[in-house]
């Protein structure tokens, strides 16, 4: 999948490894992008990994938080040009809270917010309100908004989704009867 847009996902320790863990599925997905396992990041690696520039591209010229607030926008002031990274959370609600608690770095970046989410269509964990997507699902409603003129190219992380809740249907009972 060729998109402009590079994704560093952050992922809180308890996740990786995890048999439900969407964020490794979306990094595997999308070839412009990185993870960065950790809670608390050192200054000088997180700096580098929000604005440096990755495997000789250039450095983006804006860094977004997918991530809710009362300074979030539902939309980007870029245009359809610009070199955007976007930093996404994968953890729980709490542990994200403390991940970017604990960050100025994070706390300072722009935000995007999503507006009108669809319930989400993962089966497999239990969100405690129907628009708590998975990392993967908010990644693929944020590259809409980022990049809307590839549309088609980003729906395909929903194919990558399906196969996935798929697979996981025939290994958690809790998944099949979700799934129907």
């Amino acid at each position: 999948m060729s998109l402009s847009t590079e994704v560093l996902i952050l992922m809180h320790p308890a996740e990786v490894g995890h048999a439900k863990n969407t964020g490794q599925l979306l990094h595997l997905c999308l070839p412009n992008s990185r993870v960065l396992i950790g809670e608390r990041f050192e200054e000088g690696l997180l700096q580098t990994a929000l604005t440096g520039a990755w495997s000789g591209q250039q450095r983006p010229l804006h860094t977004v938080l997918l991530y809710p607030g009362e300074d979030a926008s539902p939309h980007t002031p870029c245009d359809a040009d610009t070199r955007i990274r976007l930093v996404l959370i994968d953890a729980t609600w709490r542990q994200s809270r403390q991940m970017v608690g604990a960050h100025s770095q994070l706390q300072s970046l722009p935000r995007l917010a999503l507006q009108n989410t669809p319930a989400t269509r993962y089966a497999i964990r239990k969100a405690h309100e129907p628009h708590q997507l998975s990392t993967l699902e908010a990644a693929r409603l944020a590259l809409e908004v980022l990049e809307p003129e590839r549309g088609p190219q980003i729906a395909l992380l929903d194919q990558a989704m399906d196969a996935f809740m798929t697979h996981q249907r025939r290994f958690w009972p809790h998944a099949r009867e979700m799934g129907k």
